[in-house]
């Protein structure tokens, strides 16, 4: 039930034009890595935005209310980015330029710091668990990472990658031996077709999907979200497997563990026997 609720889900999320997910910071500590699991629809793709912050340089009053006002402008601009669109990207740069109090406590914090060093040490690196195609990036500070159509960039040999359904691997690392780095994390899913024209030049066909009819059309999603049943299948099978063997497993240890039980009571039973023989014959009982 709870695979065919999720394909459900995948299906009706295709007909989405577009929907914004929820931003999150994420605060690394030196030399730390930390990953997380993004899982796109079928038929859709997604943009990431990675923007680098530094931790609070000092933790007097004054300092903490220049630092959220910092933090409060740059998520602001990560809002107004996701909602800029350029055809079926988003920009590379910010909307706007930053305002005169923050660009002062951007200059003091990459100058007085961090001694004019832009590069933020943490790079991110995106990963699909089926291709293990991988791509690894740099990021600045207060400059954004923008990523458009993450499916594009991990796809293997020019061809679309099915989507995995553990979700696309995103790992930060954080090379920085000095002080811990706040990323922050944006991303927006789309269903723009990106990859029709190309599809349509790798088989062979000579009518573009603009002719297709309506049946045509739910038939090639039909077998979209048959695939997806089929991998949901394999990767139930793999957890079935993994679970049979841990039962077995257990099974093995509790009949061992009942043999033990037996012999341990066949040796007090032999002993008590004995005692009280001995027992009763010392007593002239018996």
């Amino acid at each position: 039930m709870k695979a065919i609720m999720k394909s459900l889900l995948l299906l009706s999320a295709g007909f989405i034009w577009s929907a914004k997910g929820h931003p999150m910071i994420i605060e690394l500590q030196e030399n730390e890595e930390r990953c997380i699991n993004l899982n796109i629809p079928e038929d859709d793709d997604a943009h990431l935005i990675f923007l680098p912050l530094p931790s609070e340089a000092e933790t007097t009053n004054e300092w903490i209310k220049k630092y959220e006002d910092l933090e409060q402008h740059f998520l602001g601009q990560i809002v107004k980015l996701t909602k800029s669109r350029m055809h079926s990207s988003l920009p590379k740069q910010f909307v706007d330029d930053p305002p005169a109090d923050i660009k002062a406590i951007m200059d003091e914090l990459v100058h007085e710091w961090y001694e004019g060093e832009t590069n933020s040490m943490a790079e991110v690196k995106l990963t699909n668990p089926h291709t293990q195609g991988s791509t690894t990036m740099e990021t600045h500070w207060f400059h954004p990472l923008v990523l458009n159509h993450l499916r594009r960039i991990l796809q293997h040999n020019q061809q679309r990658d099915k989507a995995p359904l553990e979700g696309y691997e995103i790992c930060i690392t954080s090379k920085n031996e000095e002080v811990p780095i706040l990323m922050m994390i944006e991303h927006v899913m789309t269903s723009d077709d990106i990859f029709d024209d190309e599809e349509d030049t790798k088989s062979g066909m000579m009518f573009k999907s603009e002719h297709l009819t309506p049946l045509q059309d739910q038939l090639d999603g039909s077998i979209h979200a048959a695939n997806t049943v089929i991998r949901e299948l394999n990767l139930m099978e793999k957890r079935e497997k993994r679970m049979r063997k841990t039962a077995d497993s257990i099974n093995w240890r509790v009949r061992n563990f009942s043999y033990l039980s037996v012999i341990v009571l066949i040796l007090v039973t032999f002993f008590q026997v004995t005692y009280l023989k001995r027992y009763f014959k010392k007593k002239k009982l018996l």
